[in-house]
């Protein structure tokens, strides 16, 4: 046909793919429903997040009733009560834009690729994005994991833009996706300075100085505008000048140092929480967590480092039963009694596919450091940014999710450089390098 052409050959590869992983996505939450969980909340987070969208509607407050909340930061609940104002449906309305988000990874992972590797891995990478089973298997919960993942992906390709053509229009952009990402999740002010490091490196070149400058104040002052209005509110409720109370202390250390603690004292978590926190309030329970935190960094850091190499091994590893709907709900081995093996080989099979695509990724990121340490530096911050902090703070296979596009890129890399080695063709041009 005519109007398939080179030049628009591209768009029409990414549109089915689009639309092949819309289908998918479907398709699982279809399967969801159809085991009778269409109505279930799995985690405590999406309960908070339902309650605290309906009060932003129903009462104009942000908290739970009349007790606000400090904790959760309000960019997802602020997100899902606009559903809730024009559907009166928070849930089933938060997964269908699951949906739609998760099937949009495929165009932003090819657009982030593109910029500075090839066409080739770029549309791979697209391929195995629309068919990335863990993707599929959060979208029935109603966490801010994928939808935080677009704004990464949303954030990064405006980034990677910027590097490549230097327009400060593009750079508001990044910091408004930036800001919006911070009242998301805390932990992107990490990402932040890791990217205020990398245009800092510009400098370098004095014709760039007065541009890259000019960047850095824009990209701080857009993301951090955009919470100080949260940051201003608990400042008057608690003290804490930011938009959670979790920067206030090492409160979500908690998970890493008492989860080897209460191990060691052969205690279940429940038995632990109830010792120690039992008929205490809400700010109560905080301000003993963060004293009992760090007496335990000072007295036993060998807590805190086998707590370390526990969450690394989470989300390397992590590949949780409550991931499958029909294994939450009867449980495995009851699940092999009803003969479900079918279920038990597609856990089989999305762990090793999770598993690939996590070593292999890994991998093509060290190919990449020792071909072209700029690129690597470009790429690795996601990375990097979520290793420290869901390794050393936060130790849920669950928070692996935003990482993953990135893992997926770098796993196609990988395959690439290991064909090309094979041949005995260079693999020098799979990259495209760029000036810092």
């Amino acid at each position: 046909m005519k109007f398939i052409n080179k030049k628009n050959k591209t768009f029409w590869i990414l549109s089915f793919l689009f639309l092949l992983s819309l289908v998918l996505n479907i398709s699982y939450l279809l399967y969801w429903s159809g085991i009778g969980l269409e109505g279930d909340l799995s985690f405590n987070d999406e309960f908070a997040y339902k309650e605290l969208a309906e009060n932003i509607i129903d009462t104009n407050t942000y908290g739970y009733g009349n007790t606000p909340e400090t904790t959760y930061t309000a960019g997802y609940p602020l997100f899902l009560s606009i559903f809730y104002f024009l559907f009166n449906n928070v849930i089933q309305v938060g997964r269908i834009i699951n949906v739609i988000v998760v099937a949009l990874f495929v165009i932003l992972v090819y657009k982030i690729a593109k910029i500075f590797l090839t066409k080739r891995i770029s549309l791979i990478a697209a391929i195995i994005t629309a068919l990335f089973p863990t993707f599929k298997l959060y979208i029935p919960y109603l966490l801010n994991h994928l939808f935080y993942t677009f704004l990464l992906l949303c954030a990064y390709y405006l980034f990677l833009r910027y590097l490549k053509e230097r327009r400060i229009l593009i750079i508001i952009f990044c910091s408004f996706f930036l800001g919006i990402m911070i009242l998301v999740r805390i932990e992107t002010i990490l990402l932040i300075f890791m990217i205020l490091f990398v245009i800092l490196l510009n400098n370098i070149n004095k014709t760039r100085t007065k541009n890259n400058i000019l960047a850095i104040f824009i990209l701080v002052f857009v993301s951090f505008l955009i919470v100080l209005p949260l940051s201003i509110r608990n400042y008057n409720l608690i003290g804490v000048f930011a938009p959670s109370d979790l920067l206030s202390g090492p409160l979500d250390l908690w998970a890493t140092i008492y989860g080897s603690f209460y191990q060691s004292n052969k205690m279940t978590v429940h038995e632990f929480k109830n010792l120690h926190f039992a008929n205490l309030n809400v700010n109560d329970k905080k301000s003993l967590a963060k004293k009992e935190v760090m007496y335990l960094l000072i007295t036993h850091p060998e807590y805190y480092a086998e707590g370390v190499l526990r969450n690394t091994l989470y989300w390397l590893f992590g590949y949780h039963n409550y991931l499958n709907p029909y294994i939450v709900k009867v449980g495995l081995f009851e699940a092999l009694n009803n003969e479900q093996y079918s279920v038990v080989f597609w856990k089989i099979f999305l762990f090793l596919f999770q598993e690939i695509i996590i070593f292999s990724g890994i991998f093509g990121f060290i190919i990449l450091f020792f071909q072209n340490k700029k690129t690597f530096l470009i790429y690795s911050l996601p990375l990097i940014s979520g290793f420290l902090v869901y390794s050393f703070i936060w130790g849920e296979p669950r928070f692996q999710v935003h990482i993953l596009p990135f893992l997926t890129i770098f796993s196609v890399y990988t395959f690439i450089n290991l064909i090309a080695t094979v041949k005995k063709t260079p693999v020098y041009d799979e990259y495209k390098s760029i000036e810092l």
